[in-house]
């Protein structure tokens, strides 16, 4: 499967990858994938949202659950497809 040929909403706007373990960044209700949102902040300061650039004054993030069963649904009904930078299929 070609990357254009993926859901838009199923990929993480920082990374480009679909979603493994999506999080809402709870100041700004955006979701990022775990790993990319928690390296974007490592590495900048003052810490920004990536896709507004607000300047956050805390971070939290929280599983968004209706995200990680989209991509379960997408995967189940495409048996075959490993996400490209997932080691295997489970999330």
């Amino acid at each position: 499967m070609e990357p254009e040929d993926l859901p838009h909403d199923l990929l993480c706007p920082i990374s480009g990858a679909m979603f493994k373990d999506p999080v809402f960044l709870v100041p700004s209700g955006q979701t990022y994938d775990r790993d990319s949102i928690t390296e974007w902040f490592a590495t900048r300061v003052p810490h920004l949202d990536p896709l507004t650039n607000t300047i956050l004054v805390e971070h939290q993030l929280v599983v968004n659950w209706d995200k990680r069963s989209a991509v379960q649904r997408f995967l189940d009904d495409h048996p075959n497809y490993v996400p490209d930078s997932w080691a295997n299929r489970h999330m």
